[in-house]
């Protein structure tokens, strides 16, 4: 899925950076765009929350981004974590 379709991707992760500003709070989710997304954003100074542990090898070299990581059951097909412990991790984090 990381292939396919890499320009609408790369488009969409542009615009998002456009709407993204300092100091924002976003989630981003296991989907192969947020993967774009995270990759355009990761010199940013925001805060991140995300299920992927995609994303999270992304952002966690980053010297800007506060990253979140929720837990719950992996998803070796997607490399996220999802089920009802992530809603109980994300509600008591939050």
């Amino acid at each position: 899925r990381q292939i396919l379709k890499t320009a609408e991707k790369q488009q969409i992760a542009q615009k998002c950076d456009a709407l993204i500003q300092p100091g924002d709070f976003i989630f981003l989710d296991g989907s192969t765009t947020a993967w774009f997304i995270a990759r355009k954003i990761a010199d940013r100074k925001l805060t991140v929350v995300t299920n992927s542990l995609e994303i999270a090898n992304i952002l966690s070299t980053s010297k800007t981004v506060h990253l979140v990581l929720i837990g719950g059951e992996f998803h070796s097909s997607s490399k996220s974590f999802g089920g009802t412990a992530r809603c109980a991790t994300f509600s008591s984090t939050f």
